[in-house]
């Protein structure tokens, strides 16, 4: 009986509590981007190559947000199963999804900082990290948006 515990109950708790862990950090990240989105609405950010006519620049240089997102155990699990069964992995695009506005957030308030009145040429790129070697366990992938920032008179 207590080796059934042990093999069955102790990773059923696990996926029980990153599950729930997981669900409350979801959401906390995503109250925390809103947050931050709402605060960035005053900085043009455009994947356009140039300016608008008449703006002319003072300075330009290269910003760059990145970010390293992955899903919890609970949401390997589920991952899982749908790999057998097949389906949408609703999961992987929400944490994608949140990776690249954290990407894009990040490379803002890194403009902002350096005083650029906006951001030019826009691109955001994504790269997976494990699951090679490793099976496809550890799901991770990396976010990285940039752009010019550029200053004007």
């Amino acid at each position: 009986m207590i080796e059934l515990i042990f093999e069955i109950g102790i990773p059923l708790l696990l996926l029980v509590v990153t599950f729930v862990t997981g669900i409350w950090v979801e959401r906390a990240h995503l109250r925390s981007l809103e947050l931050r989105e709402k605060n960035c609405r005053d900085l043009l950010v455009t994947n356009l190559r140039r300016l608008p006519e008449g703006i002319v620049p003072r300075g330009a240089f290269l910003c760059v947000g990145s970010v390293v997102m992955s899903v919890n155990y609970f949401q390997q699990f589920l991952v899982w199963i749908k790999r057998i069964f097949g389906g949408r992995l609703g999961t992987v695009i929400s944490a994608m999804e949140r990776g690249r506005r954290e990407a894009m957030l990040r490379m803002i308030e890194q403009a902002r900082a350096q005083g650029a009145s906006c951001v030019l040429n826009v691109r955001l790129e994504t790269g997976s990290i494990g699951g090679g070697e490793s099976g496809g366990k550890g799901l991770c992938a990396e976010v990285i948006a940039y752009g010019t920032g550029v200053r004007v008179r």
